[in-house]
């Protein structure tokens, strides 16, 4: 089973005598700790910390002041409730959400900002040039039965307007 648990330790609470020094030259502590994740105190926590006793002491039934507090947040066992924290570890599943309606605007409240649109003018399309059967029987390079019936080739050509533009 894995238990997440956060410890919180009051450093004034601690007997600095019972520090113990390693052989590589480390500083240890020994603290002990009961966790009981299905009933929070009254702050919240799971449990808590002591300096541990030694065996002389336990046998005298000597108890260590409590230096701290621990609370759970997680546990992947099924069936093991940790209140007020996670039960189990997460789910591979999609989450489910209903949908709601949005919440209409109190009366007092102030108009709701409008995104700025930038305002155009119209645009006008581009007016092309529509062919007119006397320009195209004078267009060089247009064959002669290509021409429209009844125009005579000698009609003087019209140009057509220049097109304009493209608004882009």
């Amino acid at each position: 089973m894995k238990l997440g648990v956060n410890f919180k330790i009051d450093l004034a609470k601690i007997d600095m005598t019972r520090i113990h020094h390693g052989a590589n030259g480390a500083q240890y502590l020994d603290l002990t700790c009961f966790i009981d994740p299905g009933n929070p105190g009254n702050y919240g926590d799971h449990g808590f910390i002591t300096q541990s006793s030694t065996k002389a002491e336990r046998d005298q039934g000597i108890k260590m002041p409590i230096s701290g507090n621990t609370t759970a947040f997680y546990c992947d066992q099924p069936g093991v409730v940790v209140k007020g924290g996670q039960n189990a570890a997460p789910q591979q599943s999609a989450p489910q959400y209903a949908p709601q309606a949005p919440a209409a605007p109190h009366p007092m409240a102030p108009p709701a900002p409008q995104p700025a649109v930038p305002q155009m003018a119209p645009q006008q399309a581009p007016q092309q040039a529509v062919p007119q059967p006397a320009a195209i029987a004078n267009t060089p390079g247009v064959p002669p039965q290509a021409q429209p019936m009844g125009v005579s080739p000698a009609a003087p050509a019209q140009q057509a307007p220049a097109p304009l533009d493209p608004p882009f």
